[in-house]
């Protein structure tokens, strides 16, 4: 997958906190990947997240990932990822 310009990404702002973002890391979107193919994972609107993403960016303190597939930064507020709830659902299943 292509990376974001870096001139880009310093533009981009979470739509919820209004933070800066930055990649997630690959251990946080395999988990996601993994949630989402169990179909286990929601976004903020409640929706069932039932497709694999590229990546990720998460916001300054890691609490929400903006899905990337295809390339595409998904910015809506409410297709944002909660990173607690991936968290606690990977717990839950152990």
């Amino acid at each position: 997958m292509k990376k974001i310009d870096n001139e880009i990404l310093d533009l981009l702002r979470c739509p919820v906190t209004g933070s800066k973002l930055e990649y997630a890391q690959n251990e946080l979107v395999e988990l996601i990947n993994r949630r989402s193919g169990a179909g286990q994972l929601v976004d903020r609107s409640g929706q069932k997240i039932d497709f694999q993403i590229d990546a990720g960016l998460v916001n300054a303190d890691s609490s929400l990932l903006m899905p990337i597939r295809g390339g595409v930064v998904s910015m809506a507020a409410g297709r944002s990822i909660e990173v607690a709830n991936v968290n606690n659902q990977e717990t839950e299943t152990q």
